[in-house]
């Protein structure tokens, strides 16, 4: 009877030792399931944390490069800046095509063929405004002879020269780093050399007399030493005996150089 009890006693002390066991096993495994969880969302964090730091590194990288950049176009403009300010002579090269005016010959009207121009300028720069001096020439052909009594006008040939000295006040404004605009007046002397051909009569004359110019201009300035620039000129000069006073309308170009 002993060893029967005790067998019973024993199986029921086993299968309570076994649901306790099924119980420890069962709460383990929520552990373990909650803990793997927490771990999947304390992973998800990180990553999220990770992704923002980068984010924000990324940035600081982008703005760390943008202030870069910035420094270093302004120190370029700077030194650009002072280089050109440094540079206080100019020597300008221009060439146009010329526009004569209507002139008189004695009492009748005078037309002329479209011409060239060219002048060689050296200019002292005193910031922004500028003087100097240059010479200059222009060449053009006579066309024909207006208001003239019965035959009403007569085809003329000739060619006609004009040689300039002048001295100059002028101005100079930078729009931005490359573009300008430039202005100047001038004041001089012209030695003109006309010859005008009608039929098989020829009649020359050569004077020297004043000499007035206004120039307006805009321009790029390629670098720190050229530019160039696409400019206006108004210019005449005064005249006497058979031929009237002169004046031109012009449009061209110049290449400059700055030292």
């Amino acid at each position: 009877m002993r060893k029967i009890f005790f067998l019973f006693w024993a199986c029921g002390y086993l299968t309570i030792i076994n649901a306790q066991i099924k119980s420890v096993s069962q709460t383990l495994n929520q552990l373990t399931e909650r803990v793997d969880k927490l771990n999947t969302t304390f992973m998800s964090i990180d990553e999220k944390i990770k992704v923002i730091l980068s984010e924000r590194n990324e940035k600081r990288l982008e703005l760390q490069k943008s202030e870069i950049t910035t420094q270093k176009d302004n120190i370029m403009v700077v030194d650009k800046n002072k280089i050109y300010e440094s540079s206080k002579n100019e020597l300008n090269l221009y060439f146009g095509f010329l526009l004569p005016e209507i002139s008189t010959f004695r009492s009748y009207g005078m037309h002329f063929e479209h011409g060239s121009q060219f002048e060689l300028e050296y200019a002292r720069r005193f910031g922004s405004f500028s003087i100097g001096s240059s010479v200059s020439g222009k060449f053009y052909e006579n066309e024909k002879i207006n208001g003239i009594p019965i035959v009403g006008e007569i085809l003329t040939a000739g060619e006609n020269k004009v040689f300039m000295t002048s001295l100059h006040a002028g101005w100079k404004t930078q729009l931005n780093e490359i573009l300008f605009i430039k202005g100047k007046i001038s004041c001089g002397l012209a030695s003109a050399n006309q010859n005008l051909r009608i039929l098989n009569n020829s009649i020359t004359q050569s004077d020297t007399s004043l000499y007035y110019s206004s120039l307006i201009g805009i321009g790029m300035q390629g670098t720190n030493f050229a530019n160039t620039m696409l400019y206006y000129q108004y210019d005449g000069y005064e005249s006497a005996g058979n031929f009237g006073d002169q004046a031109f309308h012009q449009i061209g170009v110049s290449l400059g150089m700055n030292y």
